[in-house]
């Protein structure tokens, strides 16, 4: 099996221009489209999305799913307007050529969950409704109904497995979650991955395998499965631009915004190498989407 490896490169920079170097610089071919020319993939209008995606292919990069802000409003919102504004990214996903969404499942439902569950698998519904083709990666998020496995699960089983999960250590560490209690739990529902990991004592976000969120054994685990999927780096790393002191601190501090994205690309190979899997060959080098091994490691 193998793991392609994507990233969320507005981390690295703002411009198409500057996440395409990130993606080069990295070797990997593929980005999670979230925020792009200093917008977020919501407010690109239809023709800008167009324009980036032929930058990108000219690049050879491509759009590997599109990580929507969908789900982070309050449950007691209107509805309505997100709905339609749904719509018309949906319209910027097929321009993009993809067909993975990583999208939530809404704040202000912790107060009381079960007396929210109806009204979550309703909306989450409705998107669904409205995209056809479209496959629906649930990201378990702080704050959200489906912050902890029981609830990730709850909402899977009720959609009968057209409801996939996005699997993201880290988040599962910050709410105090036994990763390993989790995966075993929801490994049958993941789509991908986002990597980043975390310490559980405070919660601070670190490269992958420096912290608490048993990266290596869960993609060692998943491996066993032979599925191919993404692993899309999200680093969430500290930057500090400027050399100041600090009131928190923190094991990992970055100068750049690209320095720290490499950072969070290097942890990941290095934890897939400890793992046994290797970069395809064609992939470990070169330009990012120049050849078909671009980011790809494959289990031996």
């Amino acid at each position: 099996m193998k793991y392609t490896i994507a990233g969320f490169t507005d981390e690295a920079g703002q411009s198409v221009e500057e996440q395409i170097k990130a993606c080069h610089d990295n070797k990997i071919g593929y980005i999670e489209m979230r925020n792009i020319n200093g917008k977020n993939l919501t407010d690109v209008t239809l023709a800008e999305a167009k324009e980036i995606k032929k930058a990108l292919d000219g690049a050879g990069v491509k759009v590997s799913a599109a990580g929507s802000p969908f789900g982070k409003t309050d449950i007691g919102d209107d509805f309505a307007p997100t709905l339609e504004s749904f719509k018309h990214y949906v319209e910027k996903m097929h321009v993009l050529e993809t067909g993975l969404l990583r999208f939530f499942s809404f704040y202000g439902t912790l107060d009381n969950p079960s007396a929210h569950i109806d009204e979550v698998v309703s909306r989450i519904g409705m998107m669904m409704d409205a995209a056809p083709g479209i496959v629906f990666c649930h990201e378990n998020e702080r704050g959200i109904f489906g912050n902890v496995p029981e609830r990730c699960k709850e909402l899977y089983d009720a959609f009968g497995g057209r409801l996939k999960l996005v699997f993201d250590p880290a988040n599962f560490i910050v709410d105090k979650v036994d990763v390993l209690g989790a995966y075993a739990m929801l490994e049958n529902y993941i789509e991908y991955f986002h990597i980043k990991d975390a310490y559980l004592s405070s919660g601070e976000i670190v490269p992958a395998g420096r912290g608490d969120g048993q990266v290596g054994e869960v993609l060692a685990r998943f491996a066993k499965k032979g599925k191919d999927v993404f692993l899309s780096v999200e680093p969430h790393l500290t930057i500090n631009d400027k050399g100041e002191s600090m009131a928190v601190k923190t094991d990992f501090i970055y100068k750049t915004k690209p320095e720290a994205f490499a950072a969070a690309c290097a942890a990941l190979a290095d934890t897939l190498g400890k793992i046994g899997f290797a970069a395809e060959s064609g992939g470990a080098g070169g330009r990012a989407g120049g050849g078909a091994g671009a980011g790809i490691w494959v289990s031996p």
